[in-house]
Order: C-alpha cells, then structure tokens, then sequence
C-alpha cells in the first residue's frame, strides 16, 4: 500500500491478489501533524498516524473511509468517486445510509428492547456481523479482528459463534449462502485429501476471501491432525447449527460432504481401545504447539459435531461415538474438581 497523507485528507493505493484498488481516509477535524509509521503486526512500513489538536473532555471526531478496488468492480476508479462524494456530505448522511441498508437488510426478523442502550448494542453488533459475511462466497471473515492477518479470512472455529448468532437472528439468506461456502469447502478438501492418498474431506479452518484455502500444507492430513483438528470438527457443527435453526433438510450434495467429513473423522481422529472409541493425541486446544492426550476442548467439540451430523444423517451410531469418546473427560479433572485442558496438564 502507497499512502499520500495531507492534513484533511489520506489518500492510499493498494493491490489485492494483483488488482489494483484505492481509497481515503477524511478526517472531521483536520490532523494538526501526520506521520507514516511500522505497522505493529509485522513490523514494516505503510502505517500511517495523525494527531487531533486540542482535544478537550467531550469533543467528538469522525473518520470517514472509503476504498474500493478490481475485486469488487471493473471500473472502481469511478466508483471510488462516487463513495468520496458521498463521503464528501458528512458523516450523518454516510451514517443514514448504513442504517438504511441495515434495516433494509434485516426487515424480516429484528428485536426490540425496552433498553435504548441494549437496543445500540444489538443493533451495531448485528451490524458487524453482517457486514462480515461474505455474500458472494459464504465465508465470514475476521475483519472485526484486524490484528489477525489483517482480517479477511475465515477461521471456522471463529465462524461457530457468528453463525449460531446470525441464524438465530433469522439471517436465513446467510444460512443458504454458507451452505454452499460448506459444500465448496468440502469439494476442495476432498480433492486436496485424495491427492495425498486420503479418504473423506477435509476443512483446513482458514479460507481467503476468495473462499480458496489460506493455509494448504503438502501434508494435509498432518495439518488437520497435528495442528487443529477442532478446525475441522467446527465446520461440521457449523452446518448443523444452519440445518437446525433452518428447514432441517440437507441435499445430495450437503450429505455427501458430511458423510465424508465425518469418515476422515472416524478414519484418523480416532481409536478403538478395550471396545470403545477415545480421540488421538492432538495439538493443544490452548494454542501450545504440542500434542496432548485427551485434549478437553477437541474432545468436546469432536462430541458435538457428531451428535449433530447423527441428527443430521439419522445414524445414532455417531452419537454413540460422541459418548463414548467424552467419557475421556472424566481422566481430565483435578481432585478439586478443576477440568484441566489435557490429561495431567502441568498447570495449578
């Protein structure tokens, strides 16, 4: 990204994938003084920092951005004057018309709360969360959180709390979208999977924004194994979460991805010992990059994600299998009654 700062206005290029794209930052105020800086994550150039002059208790600023680039549109030149002229009018009206779409948007189910207060919460929160939802791929990025990679991609342990948020809102146009996002997902998961001589599909937990997978190790059945296997297990809970709050039906192409995700499940996640099934030893659900028996947060998703593909696929056998694997949580607690997050976890 190339920035030309100037006190009222920052002006910027940059490039996605190798298209071109630009935009601007307008201050309410102008900045009394403007720098460019390292960026905090990674350390280089391209940041840039203005400073507000007398700032007193109560005074409110406003920063309008607009950035448009040739992912979204042909000619985004034009469209990015179009966005600065509506910049141009003010923060109100580029605030009305965000509040028009929202509701526009959300027309079908909304609620409404005798606290004024709560009521700003729920509706910027549904807000955010729309506005993350990926309606040409059905991802949901973690542009919320732009200190992880800069936001953009799709983390589906991540995902799991904004689906059952927006499903429950009544988002059923986000339900069908990302019922395909699952079955694209599955497609080049399984594809990925037989080239190493894999069966099943797998889902690596990281999509970029154009849905393709971030993070594609030679070695995916590694990946998904040693290094989050929970990504995986979260995919398939999350499409149990649409199927339950939507028609609790699934297609031809839905069952077939299922199905596969839960052999690959069965066919490396897990063991028969003494007659019952455990899970393997995975990475740590506490982000430590080491193995652990019996890791307490897999396991509980691993139980959920099967209890909800046996609903989905009518096999009780999978919920059999959820059982039993959650009777290793037992192994996990203290004496004082503490759950630890692996088997003899090394913590007090």
């Amino acid at each position: 990204m190339e920035a030309d700062p100037k006190p009222d206005e920052v002006s910027f290029t940059y490039s996605v994938s190798g298209k071109p794209g630009m935009g601007a930052l307008w201050p309410s105020e102008p900045f009394v003084s403007i720098e460019s800086c390292k960026d905090y994550f990674y350390g280089t150039m391209g940041k840039v920092k203005g400073l507000f002059g007398a700032v007193k208790k109560g005074t409110t600023v406003s920063r309008l951005l607009a950035c448009v680039d040739a992912t979204e549109c042909e000619d985004y030149a034009a469209e990015y004057e179009n966005r600065k002229q509506m910049a141009a009018k003010g923060y109100e009206y580029v605030k009305a018309l965000h509040v028009e779409q929202y509701k526009k948007r959300n027309a079908d189910t909304w609620v409404q709360m005798p606290d004024e207060r709560l009521q700003g919460v729920y509706d910027i929160s549904r807000y955010h969360l729309d506005g993350n939802f990926n309606r040409k791929t059905g991802a949901i990025s973690l542009g919320l959180l732009p200190h992880l990679w800069d936001g953009g991609l799709h983390c589906s342990y991540d995902a799991t709390f904004i689906i059952a948020a927006l499903m429950r809102a009544g988002n059923e146009e986000c339900a069908k979208k990302y019922s395909e996002f699952f079955i694209s997902q599955g497609k080049m998961g399984k594809k990925a999977l037989e080239g190493i001589g894999e069966k099943g599909t797998g889902f690596t937990g990281w999509t970029n924004s154009e849905g393709g997978f971030a993070r594609l190790n030679k070695d995916l059945a590694y990946w998904l194994i040693s290094d989050k296997p929970m990504f995986h297990l979260c995919e398939i809970l999350n499409r149990y979460i649409v199927w339950k709050y939507t028609d609790r039906k699934l297609d031809r192409e839905t069952e077939e991805v299922l199905r596969d995700a839960v052999l690959f499940v069965e066919k490396r996640l897990l063991r028969k010992i003494d007659g019952r099934h455990h899970m393997i030893e995975v990475q740590s659900g506490t982000e430590n990059d080491v193995r652990v028996e019996a890791d307490t947060s897999t396991i509980v998703q691993l139980a959920a994600a099967f209890r909800g593909a046996a609903e989905m696929l009518e096999e009780p056998r999978l919920r059999k299998i959820a059982d039993e694997v959650l009777l290793d949580l037992a192994g996990n607690y203290r004496e004082d009654g503490t759950l630890m997050p692996y088997r003899n976890a090394p913590y007090t």
